[in-house]
């Protein structure tokens, strides 16, 4: 018979957590990268001449919506009648992507987690004992299916806004870049709660 070294509980949990917060981890960076990347649009649309300069302003709000609602209007400014498809493009990511992926990502960050004992074994999954508004959206989804597909969904939603900000530095050297295709998630409409 084989002796089997069974791994202590404490271990287990840490280890189930350690995976868990990874992704949880590794969406909020994407985030930050995907809104960095939208600066670097807005400086080379704003057409201030040093990157100082535009990164001052681009930094000074307290949130990512009003930033977002400023690369918006600076894109329409630009491009809404000059260059429609750049236009539909950037309002595209600004507009439709964010508007989807902020509640998503503000609700795997935010949430509290729990680990529970279940068929699969030691599991974490959202804490919603106390009702917590955000865990309870994450009930309702298939959360280490969706929380793998958000990140997905967000790092190629960052590699296209480099690919429009590589476009705009350098317009002869850079194509336009194109929109990626997204994988579905359980629910599509997760926003965050009012």
């Amino acid at each position: 018979m084989v002796d089997q070294q069974v791994e202590p509980f404490e271990q287990l949990v840490e280890r189930v957590f350690s995976e868990h917060a990874e992704v949880v981890g590794s969406i909020a960076i994407t985030w930050n990268g995907l809104m960095s990347e939208c600066g670097k649009i807005f400086h080379h649309l704003s057409g201030l001449q040093t990157v100082e300069a535009a990164q001052a302003i681009w930094n000074a709000p307290k949130n990512d919506a009003t930033l977002r609602d400023m690369l918006l209007a600076i894109a329409t400014l630009a491009y809404e009648v000059k260059q429609p498809k750049r236009y539909r493009d950037i309002r595209w990511l600004i507009v439709e992507q964010f508007d989807k992926y902020r509640g998503h990502r503000d609700s795997a960050v935010h949430s509290p987690y729990a680990i529970y004992l279940s068929e699969k074994g030691l599991v974490v999954e959202p804490d919603t004992f106390h009702g917590n508004k955000l865990a309870r959206k994450l009930k309702e989804i298939d959360l280490e299916r969706d929380l793998t597909i958000y990140l997905e969904n967000l790092r190629a939603l960052r590699g296209f806004a480099n690919g429009i900000a590589a476009a705009l530095a350098w317009p002869n050297e850079s194509d336009w870049p194109v929109k990626p295709a997204l994988k579905p998630i359980s629910r599509e409409s997760n926003t965050a709660p009012q």
